[in-house]
């Protein structure tokens, strides 16, 4: 009884210790490798900028960049990744070529999903409710980066509205959402999960 109790000892020993090597390993790489700069995730910085204008509704949040000089036709909705930005640096570029342009976030803002797990596709109809109250006419032009490529992809599937789609190192399928490892998927449409491949891409480069 007394071997057998030691042994269980060791084993908890053992899983105490790896726990602790992997909890450190963690906290070095987030110290380590954090990304420089402002958060992401801070739409102050974006706001503080100047030149948008804040766009919201039930799900939406983000900022409506009006173009510089003489408009070209069309809109230009831009996402960043799994950093969770409006892509803000491309937003700008964009706006100052005579785009109109709709930098958005999918997630980590307040009334939206705090990580990136079962993001509503829903929202994407506020965007173009929005493009129609305020007469946005044109071709819409839907831009992602890595998970927002994703993102854009599923949209193209779902939303005949969208002319053209542009995808920075997309996916061809759906993957597991980012931060919930056990709930898996990270779309979500009408309130039921969405993982199935993408059926139809404007783009075919590997990712």
């Amino acid at each position: 009884m007394r071997k057998l109790l030691r042994i269980l000892l060791r084993c908890v020993g053992v899983v105490v210790a790896l726990c602790l090597v992997l909890a450190g390993v963690i906290a070095y790489n987030h110290n380590r490798y954090k990304v420089p700069g402002e958060n992401p995730r801070d739409s102050s910085v974006v706001a503080q900028q100047g030149d948008v204008e804040s766009v919201t509704g039930n799900y939406l949040r983000g900022f409506y960049y009006p173009a510089h000089g003489t408009a070209r036709p069309g809109t230009v909705v831009v996402f960043g990744g799994s950093e969770g930005s409006n892509n803000n640096d491309a937003a700008r570029a964009l706006q100052g070529q005579g785009y109109n342009v709709l930098g958005l976030y999918f997630f980590g803002q307040p009334g939206q999903q705090a990580e990136l797990v079962k993001v509503p596709l829903d929202f994407f109809q506020e965007a173009l409710d929005w493009l129609k109250q305020h007469q946005h006419q044109g071709p819409l032009t839907v831009l992602g980066v890595s998970k927002g490529a994703e993102l854009v992809a599923n949209l193209a599937v779902r939303y005949p509205e969208i002319d053209n789609i542009v995808l920075f190192t997309p996916s061809a399928y759906t993957y597991q959402g980012l931060g919930d490892i056990v709930t898996g998927g990270r779309r979500v449409l009408r309130g039921r999960a969405s993982r199935c491949p993408m059926r139809r891409c404007a783009c075919s480069l590997a990712p």
